[in-house]
């Protein structure tokens, strides 16, 4: 990776981390810039990471 994207990726980093949605990343190709999200994780073990009304 050349330094000048390389700085670029860090800035877009920190620009996520101010936002302060851990389930999002950016994907950047020769065709434009896509952000993709995660709006729920279920983990196979351990089931899933957020309460029910019926919790």
């Amino acid at each position: 990776m050349n330094e000048e994207l390389k700085q670029h990726a860090l800035r877009i980093a920190e620009i996520l981390q101010e936002q302060g949605n851990p389930y999002q990343r950016i994907e950047i190709d020769a065709d434009g810039i896509k952000k993709v999200s995660t709006d729920a994780y279920v983990s196979a073990e351990q089931g899933p990471k957020w309460k029910t009304h019926r919790s």
